[in-house]
């Protein structure tokens, strides 16, 4: 997917892709796709990269990660876990 012109792939799809292949490679998140419940809180798995993740998901058309934490609770629902 990734040597594919970026227009060819969905960007949201390799993004996920790309995050759960590198957590269940034992490595870090690159663009914050994959999230767990914490203390009753949806949170990012760990990330390769904080500083800079906003920036990474921009590149590849994603909103913020804070944007998208807060479509997750929208979503799942805070501390229904």
């Amino acid at each position: 997917m990734a040597a594919l012109p970026k227009n060819e792939v969905s960007q949201t799809d390799f993004a996920y892709l790309t995050d759960r292949v590198l957590l269940a490679e034992g490595k870090k998140q690159i663009y914050g796709m994959q999230f767990d419940w914490v203390d009753g809180k949806l949170q990012p798995q760990p990330l390769e990269d904080k500083a800079n993740v906003d920036k990474l998901r921009a590149d590849v058309g994603l909103s913020s990660l804070a944007e998208y934490a807060k479509e997750m609770e929208e979503s799942y629902g805070a501390g229904k876990k």
